[in-house]
């Protein structure tokens, strides 16, 4: 399933259980109404701070968020999340590189670069 669908139903749902609408979820989130309809409608790729406006708005981890939308997977623990967490503080660079990576459309290249990430970290 494409990142879009998944946002769209996690947000669908989120929507239902708080009894909130759209333009809510919108104003909460610092999103404007129809950029987040384009998102949630796959017209627009999901970015990193949207879905962290998202994240952040209902009140969970982000990481939380980018497991749901397959960013990153259960495969990347929280040791691993953290020294990806504790490395983008220290390196600007490395914060935009793992941007560009969770931003990446391409689930395949994406995971690769992760296992990337992941190996160089572990080093």
């Amino acid at each position: 399933m494409h990142a879009n669908d998944v946002l769209k139903n996690f947000v669908n749902q989120k929507i239902k259980e708080r009894n909130l609408s759209l333009r809510q979820v919108a104003a909460g989130t610092g999103i404007g109404a129809s950029h987040l309809s384009a998102i949630l409608n796959g017209k627009r790729p999901v970015s990193m701070e949207v879905s962290n406006s998202i994240a952040d708005f209902f009140g969970m981890q982000r990481v939380e968020l980018y497991n749901l939308l397959g960013w990153v997977t259960m495969d990347d623990d929280d040791e691993f999340i953290y020294r990806v967490r504790e490395h983008s503080k220290k390196d600007p660079e490395f914060a935009q590189f793992m941007k560009l990576i969770l931003e990446t459309t391409d689930e395949g290249e994406r995971k690769r670069l992760m296992r990337v990430i992941r190996a160089s970290l572990d080093k």
